[in-house]
């Protein structure tokens, strides 16, 4: 048990412009109206003592839990998450029929395990400090920012969007990456369960 708590803490051509522009209201609505969505996530972690890999399978659901599924690395593969609340989320994590509830990481949001809640409640609810759209094989895609400061830091978040659909997103603390997401198999859901 220890090994599995210990293990989700440490998953624990460009136009540029200043303040929201079209694509950040466009995606602030989106994400306030989006009820589910399902997908993959790749998530690249650097907290500065080593860079670690993980993958996972996200379910989002707007009106009840999410529910994240890890599928690598493969000693942890199986291993799922149940992500509840929206400004502080709380992690219960299972595997093989035993859950537990997991302790909350150091700096919420910068962990693997808690990344994505922040980041769409930041795409639900705030609005992006800067906008731009970028070019990446043949797509244009808008890109956004949110930067937060707190008595112990900045966490500032950029992700790539295609229409409503993130395609990467990165994640900084104190101006040092920490973070990479890349997102593939997104599928917005028309509806949601509890």
């Amino acid at each position: 048990m220890a090994l599995l708590c210990g293990a989700l803490l440490v998953l624990g051509a460009c136009s540029a412009g200043k303040g929201e522009n079209a694509g950040g209201a466009q995606a602030q609505k989106h994400f306030a109206a989006l009820p589910g969505a399902s997908f993959h996530v790749e998530i690249l972690s650097d907290l500065g003592k080593s860079t670690l890999a993980y993958q996972y399978d996200y379910a989002y659901n707007s009106k009840g839990n999410d529910t994240l599924t890890l599928t690598a690395p493969e000693a942890l593969a199986g291993i799922t998450a149940t992500i509840a609340g929206e400004e502080a989320p709380a992690l219960t994590l299972q595997y093989e029929g035993t859950a537990l509830d997991a302790p909350g990481p150091s700096k919420a949001g910068l962990t693997p395990a808690d990344v994505i809640p922040y980041l769409f409640a930041e795409l639900r609810n705030g609005s992006p400090t800067e906008t731009w759209t970028e070019r990446a094989d043949g797509v244009t895609l808008d890109v956004l920012k949110y930067v937060r400061e707190d008595d112990d830091g900045t966490i500032t978040r950029q992700v790539w969007l295609n229409g409503g659909a993130p395609q990467r997103a990165e994640c900084y603390w104190n101006d040092a990456l920490v973070l990479t997401c890349t997102f593939d198999s997104w599928n917005d859901t028309t509806t949601s369960s509890e």
